[in-house]
């Protein structure tokens, strides 16, 4: 499936392949699917518009490779790929227990690999390669059209994880290969800031809890793994747009609109890495936690780095006792600047430095009752790679591609 594109940022424009069981109506509709064998890309980039034509050329985009929205399953999409994709190759959202799994499949060059919003329960992502996208993985809560939030990967009742790990979580990302997801070249949307964390590998925005276990991570700009925050509409100041069962459940309403989730609770375990932060920015390395004191904190154990002890922000992270201790407050910080740089959300950080970000951190704060003096973190470093030259390059050969044989 290539190049079906469109004008809006509405779902119903540029998906190759949706399942929908009711997108924006908060309940799932669908029952059982199959993806297999399926290629979704595109070869279309918006052309700048020449002065002199009239009218000027509409700028469109393939927003989505496969779109799974609001079914309950049992479903898998599986030995596929997606490429050139303006916001998420292979994108899940709408479904508290998802009994889906993605296994073996492949996402390159898009804005984000695999995106999960408001997706959780039984949902497995194992055996998969996310390389060369701008962000690999990105698991996230949001009040949106893909209510209920949050994103939560816990077992339904009744119900043992796939790992002993962690038995009661259901939600699992592992034995992934997973690289070099820093690139800007990628097909810009046209009407919205780029969704996701460049340069992170595999992200919970939000989300509780999951588990990232055994998948190897390399080659990352800004970050291997990343916990964090998501907000809402935080700059509106104003009522934003209702969906139903969009309540903010499990988040905290900061304003008319505003809607925060703070990831807590999840595990990131035993993973492989090597290479990472190579943005070089103060933070920039394996492991991030950017997040707020929370009942339940995150916890970082037994991952590896191939030449040494992986690098963490805060230091410590990895620290023997940090599954039990109470952690968190990094948001309003030097790593919190980063973080909002690498998400794009509040502004590009432009000229070297984070500063563009300081009004918004500053905003968010004051809303969440943590102090922040933002004259400490005035001209922190923020490098990133800025968008050059927007390519469609032809798909490599992958399973999906190979011709099928017909008796």
């Amino acid at each position: 499936m290539c190049n079906f594109v469109g004008i809006s940022q509405e779902d119903k424009f540029g998906n190759e392949l949706w399942f929908d069981g009711g997108a924006g109506t908060g309940k799932t509709g669908l029952g059982h699917y199959r993806v297999a064998d399926v290629t979704a890309t595109s070869t279309y980039i918006p052309m700048a518009p020449i002065a002199q034509q009239a009218p000027p050329p509409v700028p469109m985009v393939a927003r989505t490779g496969v779109l799974i929205s609001n079914a309950a399953g049992p479903g898998r999409a599986i030995h596929s790929f997606a490429s050139n994709i303006a916001d998420a190759g292979f994108h899940i959202a709408g479904c508290p227990d998802c009994n889906a799994m993605f296994d073996h499949d492949t996402a390159k060059h898009n804005v984000i690999g695999l995106s999960a919003t408001d997706a959780g329960g039984r949902l497995l992502l194992e055996h998969s390669v996310f390389e060369h996208n701008g962000d690999g993985v990105n698991l996230a809560s949001e009040n949106n059209e893909d209510a209920p939030p949050p994103q939560d990967g816990a077992c339904p009742s009744g119900v043992a994880g796939p790992e002993p790990i962690a038995p009661g979580i259901c939600t699992v990302i592992e034995h992934n290969t997973i690289g070099a997801n820093n690139n800007t070249d990628v097909s810009p949307d046209t009407v919205e800031e780029p969704e996701g964390f460049l340069g992170v590998g595999i992200d919970i925005s939000g989300g509780q809890p999951d588990l990232v276990f055994k998948n190897h991570v390399s080659d990352q700009g800004s970050y291997s793994i990343l916990t964090t925050v998501y907000v809402n509409a935080l700059t509106t100041g104003r009522p934003g747009p209702r969906f139903p069962n969009a309540d903010c459940q499990a988040g905290r309403f900061l304003l008319p609109g505003a809607c925060f989730f703070n990831a807590s609770g999840n595990l990131i375990a035993d993973n492989a890495l090597g290479h990472d932060g190579t943005f070089a920015n103060p933070t920039s390395g394996d492991l991030a936690d950017a997040t707020v004191a929370d009942t339940a904190s995150n916890c970082y154990r037994g991952n590896t780095h191939r030449s040494g002890r992986p690098t963490t922000a805060p230091h410590g992270l990895q620290a023997g006792q940090a599954c039990a201790a109470r952690r968190g407050a990094t948001l309003v910080g030097v790593l919190g600047v980063q973080v909002a740089c690498a998400a794009r959300a509040f502004g590009g950080c432009h000229w070297g430095t984070g500063n563009a970000v300081l009004s918004s951190l500053a905003t968010l704060s004051h809303l969440l009752h943590i102090p922040f003096d933002a004259s400490t973190v005035r001209n922190t470093r923020a490098i990133y790679p800025s968008p050059g030259r927007y390519v469609a390059p032809r798909p490599a050969s992958q399973p999906s591609l190979h011709p099928m044989t017909r008796p």
